[in-house]
């Protein structure tokens, strides 16, 4: 499940020795928890980092550079790679508002800062409270291996606790493992982030849920569903010339979403039949997806 990290330094760390230091750590590493989150609170214990980063990001805006956000409620703060290997890490930083700070319109800005909004995320990170109270967050847990990925499917969802991220404090939530719902926080708040990417973070799903019904509500776009939306588009626009390229790259996919998407589009286009991308679902789907999507029971 997750859980809290003790960490604990007197230290404090600048933008460049932090890149540093998590460039040195290995995933493989017994610490590897303890040494990225001492990483985090050494950030934590620089008080000016904050309005570092404003600044630097303001004076980009006058440059090709551009700003540092990269969403309303996210801003870039580094990335750069583990020691000697491929895996790759984010340091992002989230603000976080109380809805009376929020706006008239609850439901849309709910909607961009996830508030209520229960989902996994297909990669590891861990979480440093930096400034106000911080927010809660409602924690439940789930056996990805167990489910296929169709929309409106039941999974087994099992609440954990509600954790709140405190100044200085560091959670960390494992790979489509944990759920979580963001709950607003009291007063504005701020976090940094460790975000860890693998080599399956574009072929592995991330799922929002239905919490009253308990079962899948959406597959939300992470990378890998921009390639689904391309294949559509091919498909539906007759693009033959291309096609054979997502017969060749797509319906070998490891992700079945990939599949589908390419079966679709090879219907679309008029270069396969339907009854025979049925037969062929059946085949190269999940039980659960082929019947679901394809009615090849």
């Amino acid at each position: 499940m997750s859980r809290f990290v003790d960490a604990t330094t007197d230290e404090q760390l600048d933008v460049p020795e932090a890149t540093r230091r998590l460039g040195e750590i290995r995933r493989s590493d017994d610490d590897f928890l303890a040494r990225a989150a001492t990483v985090l609170v050494g950030l934590y214990n620089n008080r000016t980092l904050l309005r570092q980063i404003l600044f630097a990001s303001l004076r980009q805006l006058s440059s090709d550079a551009g700003s540092a956000f990269y969403s309303p409620q996210s801003f870039l703060i580094s990335s750069g790679k583990l020691a000697c290997e491929s895996d790759t890490f984010t340091l992002r930083g989230n603000i976080w508002f109380p809805p009376t700070l929020v706006g008239v319109n609850q439901h849309l800005e709910d909607s961009v800062y996830s508030y209520g909004n229960c989902h996994d995320h297909n990669f590891e990170f861990l979480t440093v409270g930096y400034s106000g109270p911080g927010y809660a967050t409602d924690i439940y847990e789930y056996d990805h291996d167990q489910v296929t990925g169709v929309v409106g499917e039941a999974v087994d969802l099992r609440f954990t606790q509600r954790a709140v991220l405190g100044p200085g404090q560091v959670l960390h939530f494992r790979k489509s493992k944990d759920i979580h719902v963001q709950l607003h926080p009291e007063r504005t708040s701020i976090s940094i982030n460790i975000l860890l990417s693998e080599k399956d973070l574009k072929v592995r799903p991330q799922y929002e849920f239905d919490l009253d019904t308990g079962r899948i509500a959406s597959v939300l776009y992470s990378s890998s569903m921009f390639d689904v939306s391309m294949a559509q588009m091919i498909g539906q626009l007759g693009c033959h010339d291309v096609l054979q390229t997502v017969r060749t790259e797509m319906l070998d996919s490891p992700m079945w979403l990939h599949r589908h998407a390419a079966l679709q589009a090879l219907v679309d286009a008029g270069e396969l039949g339907r009854a025979d991308a049925v037969i062929k679902a059946r085949d190269i789907l999940p039980a659960a997806a082929a019947a679901a999507l394809w009615g090849a029971a």
